[in-house]
């Protein structure tokens, strides 16, 4: 398989982010979490991750492969479990998160793949 050019990569990571931005109850995961709201939070999570801040860095090209892009969406998990617990609602969320990332990742290579198969 070829690689992705960078444009069509961005496409690939935007329509994976509207997927994400679609899960039910995922709101807390769109903007980073406010500081005010929870002082502790800075004390737990060192590297803080949002979909928002996900879709500036795809703006910026950022992201150089599906694998960088769901490592940020891990993060998510990781800092969610880090200060909410495993048991959270939140967690499972979060995890529901991962699962559309890792799905779109593979249906869009499958596709892309498919599409070079065929030039």
């Amino acid at each position: 398989m070829r690689l992705l050019n960078v444009d069509m990569l961005c496409t690939l990571l935007r329509h994976a982010l509207s997927r994400m931005r679609s899960v039910s109850g995922v709101e807390p995961f769109v903007c980073p979490v406010d500081p005010g709201d929870f002082p502790a939070y800075k004390d737990y999570v060192f590297f803080p991750m949002d979909l928002q801040t996900m879709e500036k860095n795809v703006k910026k090209k950022h992201y150089g492969s599906t694998e960088a892009f769901l490592a940020d969406t891990k993060w998510i998990l990781h800092n969610c479990i880090i200060f909410n617990s495993t048991s959270s609602k939140l967690t499972s969320i979060a995890k529901t998160l991962i699962k559309v990332c890792k799905h779109e990742m593979q249906v869009g290579n499958d596709l892309l793949s498919f599409l070079w198969e065929c030039t």
